[in-house]
């Protein structure tokens, strides 16, 4: 029978690396959460002949498994976001959509490839932070 011995050096930083990397990802996740929110409300359009503003009713986020949602309860937001405007040009309308969100708000966000990359990033920096803190 052979018998072999193996030493791992260093094997504590890498499990402690380990602990923190699920509420390290989470961590991430919220920061992402929280910028496309921001994104959103800056692409929702004002109106200046309403009291009340689309871009102020966005709720807070909120996490759920597997992700998290933010909603607006305007009750034109369906409109705002898919170019359901009845009158294709107008002013302030273009093709059915608001010319302040050409496209929608959240559509135009999740499909540009810059904003989706910010976002990773954004889960990496987390990571990383997250990793030195716990000294790995």
């Amino acid at each position: 029978m052979i018998s072999t011995n193996v030493q791992l050096q260093g094997i504590d930083q890498i499990l402690a690396m380990l602990r923190v990397l699920p509420a390290a990802f989470d961590a991430g996740v919220e920061d992402s959460a929280g910028r496309l929110h921001t994104l959103a409300e800056g692409a929702t359009p004002r109106s200046q002949f309403t009291k009340a503003h689309a871009q102020d009713q966005w709720g807070q986020v909120e996490r759920h498994t597997g992700g998290f949602s933010f909603s607006n309860p305007v009750d034109y937001m369906g409109i705002l976001e898919e170019g359901l405007y009845p009158m294709e040009q107008s002013p302030r309308t273009l093709g059915g959509y608001s010319r302040q969100a050409p496209g929608g708000i959240l559509g135009p966000l999740v499909n540009d490839e810059t904003v989706l990359q910010r976002i990773a990033e954004l889960v990496v920096e987390q990571l990383e932070r997250e990793i030195n803190r716990a000294g790995a």
